[in-house]
């Protein structure tokens, strides 16, 4: 867990120092004034990029006073770790170095990478928006469980982009689209295999999960549908009888819904239930990572949920079993007895 956080020219934030406790700190403050920024920090210490935007965006940016540098300096002194990040930009372009415990390198190693569960305002719209994103929603936590996860699924966008331009173009020998068929039939396995035993394991817990927030004995669940056959042949067959540009099957139609009362929970549950549900899903998540990785090699992330969750709500999610430790969240204002770091305007 970050426990002392120093920023420098990143985002709105000149010099700013804060010291974080091991258990849940809410950080509070008006719009504007670098809550985000701060977790934004943590979040590029322990994964190496942002999720906002590229490094050069991060610099401050005051009327006229532009800087052309910004450094992160987190100690965790749980794990005694101690983490540097510095972005230098300038006439001759611009470089980022990376120093974890004395080993500096231009990216952030695998092997310093930690786990982060993150959640943002923008995460709400897959309950209602398109499966990519739901797709790239179980990836993202996929992608830190499993070694290798990221380079299949960049391997399986190459495959699947080189599959379609064949296709396209038209004049092709059956042989070649084959090795093409075959490939693609094999990463969609694993991919929609992968995934499927994330929302299996997130089912198992889930009801417990949102009834912690929400209350209540409705019974919930997530629904995998999954875009490869489980047979592998039936997969093949269909995508070697492909007719059109449209592939029929593959991990590129995967998708999952929430259910709730044994229905569609967008059709079903009000908005507030459908935000408990995602709520109970990363706190399932949260509990399967800290049992691979150790209770304090995984922080918990929450932007700006103030928007998402009633005062009641909200209550019982800081109090969730799974968010009572190494969890950072944001939030306008709060009541309660829970660490509280108050941001009244960026330095």
């Amino acid at each position: 867990m970050a426990t002392r956080l120093r920023l420098q020219n990143f985002r709105c934030h000149r010099d700013k120092s804060v010291t974080i406790p091991d258990e849940t700190t809410i950080i509070t403050g008006r719009n504007g004034s670098g809550k985000t920024s701060l977790i934004e920090a943590i979040y590029v210490a322990y994964r190496g990029k942002s999720w906002r935007s590229n490094s050069e965006s991060i610099l401050r940016h005051d009327n006229d006073d532009a800087s052309s540098w910004w450094r992160i300096d987190l100690a965790d002194d749980t794990l005694d770790d101690n983490r540097t990040i510095k972005f230098q930009l300038n006439e001759r372009g611009k470089a980022s170095e990376f120093m974890v415990n004395n080993r500096v390198t231009k990216r952030l190693p695998l092997g310093s990478r930690r786990p982060v569960i993150f959640f943002e305002p923008g995460d709400m719209a897959l309950l209602y928006g398109s499966p990519d994103r739901r797709r790239k929603f179980l990836d993202r936590f996929i992608a830190q469980q499993q070694m290798g996860y990221s380079s299949l699924l960049s391997r399986f966008e190459r495959v699947a982009r080189q599959r379609g331009q064949l296709i396209r173009d038209g004049n092709y020998m059956m042989d070649e689209k084959m090795i093409w068929d075959l490939q693609f039939a094999r990463l969609s396995a694993e991919i929609s295999m992968a995934r499927r035993e994330l929302i299996t394991a997130v089912n198992h817990d889930l009801a417990t999960k949102y009834h912690e927030i929400a209350g209540g004995a409705e019974k919930v669940g997530i629904r995998f549908m999954a875009g490869t056959p489980a047979d592998f042949d039936d997969t093949l067959a269909r995508l070697v009888a492909q007719d059109g540009i449209i592939t029929p099957v593959g991990a590129n139609r995967d998708d999952f819904k929430f259910i709730f009362g044994g229905k569609d929970a967008k059709v079903t549950a009000s908005r507030g239930e459908n935000r408990s549900l995602l709520f109970a899903m990363l706190g399932v998540i949260t509990d399967l990572m800290r049992t691979k990785y150790g209770e304090d090699r995984v922080t918990v992330l929450l932007d700006d949920i103030d928007s998402e969750l009633d005062s009641e709500h909200r209550r019982n999610l800081y109090n969730m079993s799974s968010f009572r430790r190494h969890t950072i969240a944001t939030t306008l204002e709060y009541s309660g007895s829970i660490n509280e770091i108050h941001l009244s305007a960026p330095t």
